[in-house]
């Protein structure tokens, strides 16, 4: 099983009830989601999709909130996971620093986290919405630029 799929599902209950009806703040400000040149297939990371970045590093919070929890993982990186007050779980991972505690309220585009900018190396964080412990589509919740 996937570390982040565990992660996520320790934050969360279990059930589903849908998709949420409003287009979210994206999480990168100058982020795409990609799309393979090999078989037009998304970029999908096994929990949700992977935003890939080159010039902004910072991780924005696409909906209100308060942090419900933050893990780090083996690779020294941290995933942070957000409860809405629709009680949706927006989880953001692949983060180098993080910037909240948990608990925190957070408002939509405040800055959760960091990425380490890599000279030659385009970033990506994932994202996974999840409800009630399943996971959700979530290309579906963000309108960006696909490229």
């Amino acid at each position: 099983m996937n570390k982040m799929l565990i992660i996520s599902v320790i934050f969360l209950g279990f059930g589903f009830e849908g998709f949420a009806n409003d287009t979210l703040q994206f999480p990168i400000a100058n982020g795409v989601i990609k799309y393979s040149k090999v078989d037009s297939m998304l970029y999908v990371h096994p929990n949700g999709i992977k935003i890939f970045t080159t010039t902004d590093y910072k991780i924005l919070s696409c909906s209100q909130g308060k942090v419900a929890g933050i893990a780090k993982l083996k690779e020294e990186s941290y995933v942070i996971a957000i409860e809405s007050d629709k009680s949706y779980y927006y989880v953001y991972g692949s983060i180098d620093s993080v910037v909240v505690k948990k608990n925190q309220v957070v408002r939509i585009g405040q800055v959760l986290g960091l990425l380490n900018k890599k000279e030659g190396n385009e970033e990506f964080i994932t994202f996974s919405v999840m409800r009630k412990g399943k996971i959700l589509e979530a290309e579906r919740f963000v309108r960006r630029k696909k490229i």
